[in-house]
């Protein structure tokens, strides 16, 4: 919508200005001959000439700045910024559930490691969302920081008092905004899902253990990818 509305300001402009210039040096007069000269219009509409053709200039701008978009490109000109999809997932999302054996309460951790690719500095903010087992985190978290060229972050969430369920499974959704210093940003939107193949395997009675972390086979997707 900004993009529509700063090419309908500079088709004015541009009308206006041509105008301005028209009247200035005598364009106005030399049109009206010249479309008299050539019949393009009735005699008594020869006047409207000196109004069509910053008309047409008007229209041509609005045109050419819809279809080649020079805003971003002064934009990106005058503070590049990072290339699409260069914060990239960095291996498998990961999903561990944790199970106190003396309570039967269970602990989730989920988390995914993003690599910036970029030969510069990135500063990013990050909106993350869970749900496991069928509960929800209580509320977004928020978290920024920043990447060095070539290295990485981990975006992860905890939850304890996570039910359990005979299939655990789990949902994770992150959206990171990331940029250069003073630059336009850049955004990666990713949601994951994990599924349990086969119920969770009974706590080992032989050796027992305060908490246990349980390997199941999990079946990963994702539910959502964007890159804007």
């Amino acid at each position: 919508m900004t993009r529509v509305f700063s090419s309908i300001a500079l088709a004015v402009a541009v009308y206006f200005i041509s105008r301005v210039i028209a009247h200035y040096f005598g364009l106005d007069e030399i049109a009206k001959a010249l479309a008299q000269r050539a019949k393009l219009l009735p005699a008594e509409l020869n006047n409207m000439i000196v109004w069509l053709v910053p008309g047409v200039f008007a229209l041509l701008a609005l045109i050419l700045t819809l279809i080649f978009d020079p805003w971003t490109k002064i934009i990106n000109a005058i503070a590049p910024r990072p290339e699409l999809g260069s914060l990239i997932l960095d291996g498998q999302p990961v999903f561990i559930l944790t199970i106190n054996q003396r309570t039967s309460a269970a602990e989730a951790e989920c988390y995914v490691d993003l690599t910036n690719t970029n030969s510069q500095l990135l500063e990013f903010d990050a909106t993350l969302r869970a749900t496991v087992n069928g509960k929800d985190l209580p509320a977004p978290i928020k978290t920024a920081g920043y990447i060095p060229p070539g290295k990485g972050t981990r975006l992860v969430i905890r939850m304890s008092d996570v039910p359990l369920i005979e299939k655990p499974e789990a949902a994770f959704r992150y959206e990171v905004a990331y940029r250069f210093r003073n630059s336009q940003s850049r955004r990666t939107i990713k949601g994951i899902e994990w599924k349990a193949r086969l119920p969770l395997d009974p706590p080992p009675l032989d050796r027992p253990q305060r908490h246990v972390q349980q390997r199941f086979e999990l079946t990963t997707t994702f539910y959502e990818q964007n890159e804007e």
